[in-house]
């Protein structure tokens, strides 16, 4: 199973660049994006709010390329990495798997 760990400062300022970090208003829901990988997961206390689920994918897409980009500049790779998105109620609303981003990134360049 996972170990579930809280996000350091330095992993959670990461993650609100990595996520855009939206202000609070009325209407919005929030939403927790957790990074899981292999065998530990990454949680997100802190969520942010968004109004519709197409904004939760699309802040989990930004996401998931700032992971990508950073592992390129470190030539490191994410295998079996994904993005678990949750409501506030903790219901999983959206998975991404990390090579999914790839793979349509690589068909997005070749067309």
């Amino acid at each position: 199973m996972f170990n579930e760990r809280r996000w350091t400062k330095a992993e959670h300022y990461i993650a609100v660049k990595a996520f855009g970090g939206a202000i609070s208003e009325q209407g919005f829901a929030r939403f927790f994006f957790h990074l899981h990988e292999r065998r530990s997961c990454l949680l997100d206390q802190n969520g942010i709010d968004l109004l519709t689920l197409e904004d939760v994918i699309q802040e989990a897409m930004n996401g998931a390329r700032s992971i990508l980009a950073a592992e390129r500049m470190l030539g490191s790779r994410s295998v079996g990495s994904a993005i678990i998105v949750e409501d506030e109620a903790g219901r999983q609303v959206f998975q991404l798997p990390l090579w999914r981003v790839r793979a349509f990134d690589a068909l997005s360049v070749s067309a």
